[in-house]
Protein backbone atom coordinates (compact mmCIF):
# COMPACT_ATOMS: atom_id res chain seq x y z
CA UNK A 1 0.00 0.00 0.00
CA UNK A 2 1.58 3.01 -1.06
CA UNK A 3 -0.51 5.79 -0.05
CA UNK A 4 -1.78 4.87 3.95
CA UNK A 5 -4.69 7.16 3.35
CA UNK A 6 -6.16 6.26 0.08
CA UNK A 7 -10.49 5.98 0.37
CA UNK A 8 -10.09 2.37 -1.97
CA UNK A 9 -8.77 0.28 0.78
CA UNK A 10 -11.48 -1.34 2.64
CA UNK A 11 -11.18 -1.12 6.12
CA UNK A 12 -12.35 -3.23 9.40
CA UNK A 13 -13.55 -1.52 12.46
CA UNK A 14 -11.99 -3.42 15.66
CA UNK A 15 -15.44 -5.49 15.96
CA UNK A 16 -16.07 -6.41 12.56
CA UNK A 17 -12.03 -7.76 12.41
CA UNK A 18 -12.83 -9.79 15.67
CA UNK A 19 -15.98 -10.94 14.05
CA UNK A 20 -14.00 -12.05 10.88
CA UNK A 21 -11.35 -14.01 13.00
CA UNK A 22 -14.62 -16.62 13.30
CA UNK A 23 -14.20 -17.30 9.46
CA UNK A 24 -10.65 -16.37 9.28
CA UNK A 25 -8.75 -18.54 11.95
CA UNK A 26 -9.45 -22.01 10.18
CA UNK A 27 -8.22 -20.71 6.89
CA UNK A 28 -5.13 -19.34 8.70
CA UNK A 29 -4.40 -22.54 10.56
CA UNK A 30 -5.04 -24.83 7.17
CA UNK A 31 -2.71 -22.26 5.20
CA UNK A 32 0.18 -22.87 7.91
CA UNK A 33 -0.13 -26.31 7.75
CA UNK A 34 -0.28 -26.15 4.17
CA UNK A 35 3.08 -23.67 4.09
CA UNK A 36 4.87 -26.57 6.18
CA UNK A 37 4.08 -29.39 4.19
CA UNK A 38 5.34 -26.94 0.92
CA UNK A 39 8.76 -26.47 3.01
CA UNK A 40 8.91 -30.30 3.53
CA UNK A 41 8.57 -30.98 0.57
CA UNK A 42 10.91 -28.71 -1.10
CA UNK A 43 13.38 -29.85 1.42
CA UNK A 44 12.73 -33.67 0.30
CA UNK A 45 12.97 -32.27 -3.43
CA UNK A 46 16.53 -30.85 -2.65
CA UNK A 47 17.61 -34.49 -2.08
CA UNK A 48 19.35 -35.49 -5.52
CA UNK A 49 18.87 -39.06 -4.29
CA UNK A 50 14.94 -39.40 -4.90
CA UNK A 51 14.24 -40.33 -7.76
CA UNK A 52 11.14 -42.09 -10.11
CA UNK A 53 7.98 -42.82 -9.28
CA UNK A 54 8.44 -41.24 -5.27
CA UNK A 55 10.16 -38.27 -6.99
CA UNK A 56 7.18 -37.55 -9.37
CA UNK A 57 4.64 -37.90 -5.96
CA UNK A 58 6.19 -35.47 -4.45
CA UNK A 59 6.38 -32.81 -7.38
CA UNK A 60 2.66 -33.76 -7.90
CA UNK A 61 1.67 -33.35 -4.36
CA UNK A 62 4.05 -29.78 -4.14
CA UNK A 63 2.05 -28.10 -7.22
CA UNK A 64 -1.26 -29.33 -5.54
CA UNK A 65 -0.44 -27.84 -2.46
CA UNK A 66 0.88 -24.64 -3.87
CA UNK A 67 -2.34 -24.00 -5.57
CA UNK A 68 -4.23 -25.01 -2.08
CA UNK A 69 -2.16 -22.52 -0.64
CA UNK A 70 -2.81 -19.58 -3.02
CA UNK A 71 -6.44 -20.30 -2.77
CA UNK A 72 -6.42 -19.74 0.94
CA UNK A 73 -4.06 -17.26 0.44
CA UNK A 74 -6.52 -15.22 -1.85
CA UNK A 75 -9.70 -16.11 0.32
CA UNK A 76 -8.43 -14.70 2.72
CA UNK A 77 -7.31 -11.15 0.74
CA UNK A 78 -10.96 -11.40 -0.83
CA UNK A 79 -12.44 -10.34 2.88
CA UNK A 80 -9.86 -7.42 2.74
CA UNK A 81 -7.34 -8.98 5.82
CA UNK A 82 -3.66 -9.36 4.46
CA UNK A 83 -1.58 -12.04 4.82
CA UNK A 84 1.93 -11.42 6.08
CA UNK A 85 3.57 -14.64 7.44
CA UNK A 86 1.65 -18.16 6.63
CA UNK A 87 4.61 -19.90 8.42
CA UNK A 88 3.44 -17.81 11.64
CA UNK A 89 -0.23 -17.40 10.83
CA UNK A 90 0.47 -13.85 10.53
CA UNK A 91 -2.64 -11.24 9.05
CA UNK A 92 -3.40 -8.00 9.03
CA UNK A 93 -6.75 -5.93 8.79
CA UNK A 94 -6.65 -2.54 8.03
CA UNK A 95 -8.10 0.03 9.92
CA UNK A 96 -8.96 3.96 9.27
CA UNK A 97 -8.06 6.25 12.06
CA UNK A 98 -10.38 8.67 12.90
CA UNK A 99 -7.50 10.96 11.13
CA UNK A 100 -7.42 9.19 7.95
CA UNK A 101 -4.67 7.30 8.20
CA UNK A 102 -4.53 3.65 7.47
CA UNK A 103 -3.16 1.18 10.27
CA UNK A 104 -3.54 -2.48 11.19
CA UNK A 105 -5.20 -4.38 13.13
CA UNK A 106 -2.64 -7.45 14.03
CA UNK A 107 -3.39 -11.05 14.48
CA UNK A 108 -1.76 -14.17 15.06
CA UNK A 109 -2.55 -17.53 15.32
CA UNK A 110 -2.53 -18.78 18.90
CA UNK A 111 -3.92 -15.49 20.20
CA UNK A 112 -7.45 -15.94 21.35
CA UNK A 113 -8.41 -12.29 19.87
CA UNK A 114 -7.12 -9.32 18.32
CA UNK A 115 -5.55 -7.32 20.98
CA UNK A 116 -2.68 -5.44 18.99
CA UNK A 117 -2.51 -2.94 16.16
CA UNK A 118 0.82 -1.19 14.42
CA UNK A 119 1.63 1.38 12.03
CA UNK A 120 1.93 -0.27 8.13
CA UNK A 121 6.02 0.73 8.08
CA UNK A 122 6.57 -0.91 11.68
CA UNK A 123 5.14 -3.99 11.02
CA UNK A 124 4.91 -7.02 13.62
CA UNK A 125 8.34 -5.45 15.68
CA UNK A 126 5.88 -2.13 16.38
CA UNK A 127 2.99 -3.93 17.71
CA UNK A 128 0.87 -1.58 20.21
CA UNK A 129 -1.92 -2.93 22.53
CA UNK A 130 -5.50 -2.10 21.01
CA UNK A 131 -6.16 0.37 23.67
CA UNK A 132 -3.67 2.98 22.25
CA UNK A 133 -5.42 2.92 18.96
CA UNK A 134 -7.11 6.37 19.36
Amino acid sequence: MADQTTSDVKTFSVEQAQRALVYVRPILEELRSLFREFTDLREALADRSLIGNKRGEKIDRLEVVKDEIIRCSDEIERLGAQVKSFEEGLIDFPYRRPSGAIVLLCFKLGEEAITHWHEAEAGFGGRRPLNTLD
